[in-house]
């Protein structure tokens, strides 16, 4: 089974950029969003969702 991906860049009020990625069918699932814990830890979920 192929999941589909689907990615962008959201740019803030702020001037601050946000990319996010989405995978698998999102139209037919709730999406589950996962937040990474600061500059000091960027790799704790890579169990969960490897980084691209």
């Amino acid at each position: 089974m192929t999941l589909m991906e689907t990615q962008g860049l959201v740019s803030m009020t702020d001037e601050a950029q946000l990319r996010w990625m989405a995978l698998g069918d999102t139209t037919r699932q709730s999406a589950v969003i996962l937040l990474h814990g600061g500059p000091g830890l960027p790799d704790y979920l890579g169990v969960v969702a490897p980084p691209p």
